[in-house]
Formats: structure tokens, sequence, C-alpha cells
């Protein structure tokens, strides 16, 4: 949840027009727009998660097409949580009942996250973090973090 205000304030402090008192408020009282931005940060994840992957995947050819189907196989399983999320938030909506945990919705996507992050992490055993790209480790921080989101 801090991150999900950090991201908000940050956007305050951008001039974002969308940033208002009211704004503020419903953002608060709304639990399904909070799902709705952690699932914005699981797809963010991810997409670092697959640039940091193409920067390992050019620095090693020889492995890199087998690794690849492997990578698509883990970050897959962060694309079906997400997927039940959005059927949960769906359903919830047709229903007009909320969840009574929603963050449950995404506890799937998250689990799947935990791999994706252990992958990379597994890609670069031995490499010192001052020896990698800056992408890979912020792919690598993004991957723990949205793992870890509450």
């Amino acid at each position: 949840m801090k991150r999900i205000i950090s991201a908000f304030l940050l956007i305050c402090m951008l001039g974002e027009p969308a940033c208002t008192a009211a704004a503020w408020q419903e953002f608060r009282k709304n639990p399904i727009l909070g799902i709705q931005n952690k699932i914005g940060i699981l797809r963010t994840a991810i997409s670092l998660a697959e640039s940091a992957f193409e920067i390992w995947a050019a620095l090693n050819p020889s492995t890199a097409a087998q690794t690849r189907v492997q990578f698509l196989h883990v970050i897959s399983k962060v694309d079906q949580g997400i997927k039940v999320a959005e059927d949960g938030l769906q359903i919830a909506g047709t229903i007009q009942k909320e969840p009574t945990d929603l963050n449950t919705l995404l506890s799937g996507a998250q689990a799947a996250m935990t791999d994706v992050n252990a992958f990379l992490t597994g890609l670069t055993s031995g490499t010192p973090p001052s020896a990698m790209d800056p992408t890979y480790l912020l792919a690598l921080q993004a991957t723990h973090d949205a793992a870890h989101m509450h």
C-alpha cells in the first residue's frame, strides 16, 4: 500500500490534473481502485522483467532460445493470475458486491511474480550487482516489490 500511495504522491508532485482532493479520497475509499493499481504494478514489473530477460538473452545467445521458453512459461503464470483477479473484479461489479478480501484476488499473480523474480535472479547468480545492467537491477527490484505488495 505504501508503494501505491507513493506512486499517487509522485503523480501529484508532477502536477497531474487528476490529483485533486476528491481523487485522493476516492483512492482511499475505493479498494477496487487499489486492486486495479496493483494490477498495473504487476504489469509494469512484467514489462521490466521482459526487458531484463532480453538483455540477458543478448549476452547469452547460445542458451537464450531454450531459456526463453522457460521464461515465457513463468511469465504466463503472472498473466493468468492477473486474469483471475480481473475476472474477480468483473464478477464483483456484475453482482454489485465487493469481495470480502480483494487482496486474495491477486494472490496467484503475486505468487507467480515471486517465481519470475527467482528466475531472473537465477540467470545472474554469481554476477555482482555492480556488473549488472541497471535495467536488470530495476527488474529484480520491481518483481520483488510486486510479489510482496500488501
